[in-house]
């Protein structure tokens, strides 16, 4: 009967830390890729059309200013 050599614990990391280690970089990639697609261009179009709604609130805003009140001249 041939001697069995035990299992080495230290081994046995090592190999499910890489196996780890190649999954984690998978899920890493999809989350790029996702944000990439999905996120940014969102992010993108909403900050466009908030800042053209807050360009036509400062010109309202602007236009109230000129027809109110003048100040007195010194």
């Amino acid at each position: 009967m041939p001697d069995q050599v035990p299992p080495n614990p230290l081994e046995d990391l090592a190999r499910r830390v890489g196996t780890m280690g190649g999954k984690a970089e998978a899920e890493i990639r999809r989350i790029i890729v996702y944000l990439d697609q999905e996120v940014v261009p969102g992010v993108r179009k909403h900050s466009f059309k908030a800042l053209r709604t807050a360009g036509e609130q400062l010109t309202k805003l602007a236009d109230e200013l000129e027809k109110g009140p003048k100040a007195p001249k010194l």
